[in-house]
């Protein structure tokens, strides 16, 4: 979730609320491996 409050993102939420279940799904796991840009040598 985001670190700040947005109202606009909250009121979206609401309003979809009456026909679908929301949930949090929790915090997730660093992946195995990352993708790194590649850096040019000085």
């Amino acid at each position: 979730m985001e670190s700040q409050h947005n109202p606009d993102v909250a009121e979206i939420i609401r309003s979809a609320a009456p026909f679908c279940e929301i949930r949090p799904l929790g915090e997730f796991e660093d992946p195995e491996w990352k993708a790194l840009p590649h850096r040019n040598p000085i």
